[in-house]
């Protein structure tokens, strides 16, 4: 009886990269879009959207160029031996791509995830800031408001929570995370990590903003001239005044450790927390707190 290779890791050797494939005695890996070159690690983006799912990638380059956009879920970790380079025209992508809200009333996902309550809006996820309570009337039960995780200076990093799901609407889901290892890191165009909004039904309680996820770049020679964005997703909104709207999501986590780090015209850095939704007789939804920016000189070791 022919054994699959393929269904167990341990018993093939195809990388991250590579797919593999069974056949009769052995396997065989090949490239697994979308990356490409002899030893499947070059990534090369050029004007398409790219999607790169959770995982840790060893690669040669990155290249996300001509309106190009790479769109990532979870933790991302590209360990890179060359250059990193996304264009001014192009952009990473990893809006509401962290932990995921539920389908119903309920918890955020993640660590930090934003609480529900039924007869108050849901408060926004917390990652490097708190996430926002949610609307209330007089007598409500509050939500609960998760503690922010993880921290601004060490080289790690994380995704982002979801906020709280209402009875009738979903929380936004967290940011992605994304940690960048290269000698040369240049970003013109767009890293967006924040969180998802919160939705609101037409009556009701309404859901939290999710929590920016976290960018981490480490390289020996680190440009930006382009944004670096983790912000919170905003809470649910509304215009009826019976509503109670949702909290905002905490904003999360930037850093950047260099030995060169040179800043152009066109470089900024956000982490802000989302805005609460306007809503709740005794207290409308409130904004999340901010994140973190931290930025260090330190040696880089490939």
């Amino acid at each position: 009886t022919d054994v699959d290779e393929c269904a167990d890791p341990m018993l093939n050797t195809c990388a991250a990269t590579e797919s593999c494939s069974n056949e009769p005695g052995t396997f065989s890996c090949a490239c697994a879009a979308p990356f490409s070159g002899m030893n499947c690690d070059q990534l090369i983006v050029d004007a398409v959207n790219v999607v790169v799912d959770e995982g840790m990638y060893e690669l040669a380059t990155i290249s996300v160029i001509n309106g190009g956009t790479l769109t990532i879920s979870g933790v991302v970790i590209f360990d890179v031996t060359g250059t990193v380079t996304v264009d001014a025209t192009s952009s990473i992508d990893g809006v509401g791509g962290g932990f995921e809200a539920p389908t119903s009333i309920g918890t955020g996902g993640g660590p930090g995830g934003g609480g529900s309550s039924n007869n108050s809006g849901a408060t926004g996820g917390s990652y490097g800031g708190l996430g926002g309570e949610g609307g209330r009337d007089s007598g409500d039960v509050v939500a609960v408001v998760a503690p922010t995780y993880g921290d601004e200076m060490s080289a790690a990093i994380q995704a982002g929570s979801a906020g709280g799901s209402s009875s009738s609407k979903d929380g936004g889901n967290g940011g992605a995370g994304i940690w960048i290892m290269a000698p040369t890191i240049t970003i013109a165009g767009t890293i967006d990590v924040s969180g998802g909004e919160g939705e609101q039904p037409s009556a009701g309680q309404g859901a939290g903003g999710g929590s920016g996820g976290g960018i981490l770049l480490q390289g020996a020679t680190v440009t930006i001239d382009g944004a670096l964005i983790a912000d919170g997703g905003d809470g649910s909104a509304s215009t009826e005044s019976a509503n109670d709207n949702g909290g905002g999501g905490g904003g999360g986590r930037i850093k950047i450790f260099y030995e060169i780090l040179a800043q152009g015209m066109g470089a900024s850095f956000t982490a802000a927390g989302g805005v609460g939704g306007p809503q709740g007789n005794q207290q409308p939804g409130q904004p999340g707190g901010a994140g973190t920016i931290f930025m260090t000189m330190q040696p880089f070791t490939p």
